[in-house]
């Protein structure tokens, strides 16, 4: 799912001078996996995951937010995929 969800959001940054809503999209769907990531660390720690992965986890969500503010949707995208699939393994 994360890996769709980045190629949407690379497919509608190629919009030239898109209208506000593709911004809007893309920003809801950069959300949606951040809640979902999120989730699933969260869990995982409250059942007692391995720790090195969960500490992996978190660097992916770090990675995830510096992609954010470099403004690369699709590269947070991406990270939170691998934070969701870290904690998942954990």
């Amino acid at each position: 799912m994360f890996r769709r969800e980045k190629q949407a959001v690379d497919k509608l940054r190629q919009i030239k001078s898109p209208p506000p809503t593709v911004a809007s999209v893309i920003e809801t769907l950069v959300a949606a996996d951040r809640a979902l990531a999120r989730t699933a660390i969260d869990e995982a720690t409250a059942a007692g995951g391995d720790e090195e992965k969960l500490a992996e986890a978190e660097e992916e969500m770090q990675k995830a937010s510096e992609g954010i503010q470099k403004g690369h949707p699709a590269q947070a995208i991406a990270h939170y995929g691998n934070a969701w699939k870290k904690a998942q393994q954990s």
